[in-house]
């Protein structure tokens, strides 16, 4: 094998696997390193019905596509045809020589047969000449059509795969939420015992013990809402992701902290936002229309040829080739203003998606920016709430060692305990929240990780 064979070769053993990189990193869900985030959404994307049905729709435009791209072809056909009829029906030259009383004597009668055949076989050719690209711009306004429903596909794709996920962290916080609220209820339960030991000894009223009695019957009454909402949770992934319920709960059950990012890429929203693309191939479908109605009003040739054998049986069977050939010229004078008006409307639908086009870039890129600006106010958000949570919790160990130690109230011991446990929720609502802003990024510049794939 020769040097050059082998340099080819080499390359295409690496574009191969520089595609499979792209591949393997172009998905928010790949790479947020939960293996369970990435057989859900692959699991609804694989078994979605909606999915399917457009990808067949897309796949039946780009047929259609290709059949009116073969119009821009010669078209070949074989013809035959056959008949048989009276021989009287073909006038007196042919038997129907009348006498004065206009019957034909006895002799005629019998020279002449009482019927007569005859028939053809012919291949004929039809070249539709399409010297204006009308044809052309028929097939590329279909085209166009396809790449519209891949893109549509596209951001259905990218829909269901943000609902999957943001189904699985809300999942990921309930879980967080319990775990919490466990501790919680665990605390105060420990609170109770020392009051109810205090109250023992005449060191705390009833009314602290009757109050945290109502805190822990407050925290316990909230766990089953949490509950019956991972619940839903868990049904709605069934229903998205085709998966059963059983293997549903062991891959919710696989990780218990969120996602370190979903999003850590400086991104081009406008790059490959489905919603962009589609409106694109809208636009050079309308283009395509225009062009071609535009053309309709040139002349229209066509070259046409025969070539055959045809055949007459009277008294006998004679055959004889034929051939011919033909240039045919239209063009439309005058249709009622038809082509006029269609014109006009193809040329209004281009310029209304022209500017639907230019709208939805201008929307992408603010949405972009207000997401940039959420996630900044996040990070910022969350080095202020962790020293919160350290300044709440040193603030509970202090108000428990003063009611310990009988200077402090138990009311400082009890809110300062809440303020602990909200601190250490408002973490986790930053931190779903974060997520939530790095997935709509990750939506809105097609869900690529475009510094990847560049």
């Amino acid at each position: 094998m020769c040097w050059g064979t082998w340099r080819l070769l080499v390359l295409f053993m690496m574009s191969i696997s520089w595609s499979i990189s792209i591949q393997a990193a172009s998905a928010w869900w790949e790479e947020a390193g939960h293996t369970s985030l990435a057989k859900l959404v692959e699991a609804a994307l694989t078994k979605n019905e909606n999915l399917k049905a457009l990808e067949s729709t897309r796949r039946g435009l780009e047929h259609a596509a290709r059949a009116a791209g073969s119009s821009r072809l010669p078209q070949l056909s074989l013809n035959a045809n056959t008949s048989i009829s009276p021989t009287q029906s073909l006038g007196f030259q042919f038997g129907g020589i009348r006498t004065a009383g206009g019957q034909a004597n006895a002799a005629q009668a019998q020279e002449i047969p009482a019927v007569f055949g005859n028939g053809s076989v012919a291949l004929s050719a039809l070249w539709q000449i399409d010297y204006a690209g009308r044809f052309s711009a028929n097939k590329n306004a279909l085209s166009s059509e396809a790449e519209n429903l891949a893109a549509t596909y596209d951001a259905q794709r990218l829909q269901l795969a943000r609902q999957v996920t943001t189904l699985y962290l809300d999942f990921i916080l309930g879980k967080a939420q319990l775990k919490l609220l466990e501790q919680q209820i665990k605390l105060n339960a420990q609170l109770l015992a020392v009051l109810e030991q205090r109250f023992t000894a005449s060191l705390a009223t009833a009314a602290d013990v009757l109050q945290q009695r109502q805190s822990i019957s407050a925290l316990s009454s909230q766990q089953p809402l949490i509950e019956a909402a991972q619940d839903n949770r868990r049904q709605m992934l069934v229903f998205l992701t085709g998966v059963e319920d059983v293997e549903i709960i062991n891959l919710l059950e696989q990780h218990a902290h969120f996602p370190a990012a979903l999003w850590h890429k400086e991104a081009d929203a406008l790059l490959l936002h489905p919603r962009l693309v589609s409106l694109k191939a809208q636009k050079a479908r309308a283009d395509y229309e225009l062009r071609a109605s535009q053309k309709s009003r040139l002349p229209q040739l066509s070259l046409s040829g025969q070539w055959g054998i045809q055949g007459f049986y009277f008294d006998a069977l004679n055959t004889q080739r034929f051939w011919g050939a033909g240039l045919n010229f239209s063009l439309p004078l005058f249709l009622g203003g038809q082509l006029r008006e269609g014109i006009q409307q193809k040329s209004e639908a281009l310029f209304a998606k022209d500017l639907e086009l230019r709208f939805a870039e201008l929307e992408i890129q603010l949405l972009a920016q207000q997401q940039h600006a959420l996630l900044a106010g996040y990070a910022k958000q969350s080095k202020t709430l962790a020293g919160q949570v350290d300044t709440a919790k040193k603030s509970y160990q202090a108000a428990v060692e003063s009611y310990q130690q009988g200077i402090g109230a138990f009311s400082a011991v009890i809110l300062s305990n809440l303020n602990w446990f909200s601190a250490q929720n408002a973490v986790l609502q930053n931190t779903r929240a974060r997520l939530e802003a790095e997935l709509a990024l990750a939506v809105q510049a097609g869900g690529a990780w475009i510094g990847d794939i560049k």
